[in-house]
């Protein structure tokens, strides 16, 4: 995949979705909360090496 994500997924509570990830055994990133778009958002890798994101967005200039 020739980009930062192979897949980028938003969901109405970001953190609730990474702690599901984490119990389910699987290491998302650190939660990030960038201000230049104003989505929070974590990736996973997936057995292939591919990145996936899940975001929530914030408000931000990104706006979806």
């Amino acid at each position: 995949v020739n980009q930062w994500w192979a897949a980028h997924v938003y969901t109405d509570d970001v953190e609730a979705l990474r702690a599901e990830f984490a119990a389910a055994g699987v290491a998302p990133t650190e939660m990030h909360h960038p201000t230049g778009y104003g989505c929070d958002d974590f990736d996973v890798i997936d057995p292939d090496g591919h990145r996936l994101a899940s975001g929530q967005d914030r408000g931000g200039s990104f706006g979806l």
